[in-house]
């Protein structure tokens, strides 16, 4: 019995470190995908119409907005293993738990923190994504102010 709870603990842990290089690889693709198309929009706002401009927003924004959707259900299921993983180590005996057991390692799994003490990483990319829908409404206004006749 404890080694099948020491086997579901190692797997666990795997499992977080995996959804963690999960949400890297979604962050390294849907962020530049995503300015590509804000700076395909702005390049050409004087000579596409307003509809296709629009359409660039929205799908630029669609982007930001999936890649932060990803980034929560990520987050959701890695705090429902921290718990279980928090959950086993309270089952294995003290003297298993020393040798695979790294209580500061699941405290940093379960509240990441950015490089500001007040913001998670989660709050940081949050900030970041409405950053980037107000610049494409702003590229929107620019494009009705400015460019329509």
């Amino acid at each position: 019995m404890p080694e099948l709870l020491i086997f579901e603990y190692k797997l666990l842990r795997s499992s977080i470190s995996e959804m963690h290089t999960t949400l890297e690889r979604w962050g390294r693709i849907m962020l530049p995908l995503s300015a590509a198309i804000l700076v395909v929009a702005v390049n050409y706002i004087e000579t596409l119409p307003t509809i296709a401009v629009i359409f660039l927003i929205f799908l630029s924004g669609a982007t930001i907005a999936i890649w932060r959707l990803t980034g929560y259900y990520t987050a959701h299921g890695r705090m429902n293993m921290v718990e279980r993983l928090q959950y086993l180590a309270k089952k294995i005996s003290p003297v298993e738990a020393q040798e695979i057991f790294d209580q500061q390692a699941i405290e940093s799994l379960h509240s990441p923190r950015g490089f500001l003490r007040f913001l998670s990483y989660k709050r940081l990319f949050d900030i970041f994504g409405l950053l980037h829908i107000a610049t494409g409404i702003a590229i929107i206004i620019v494009k009705f102010t400015y460019f329509d006749v």
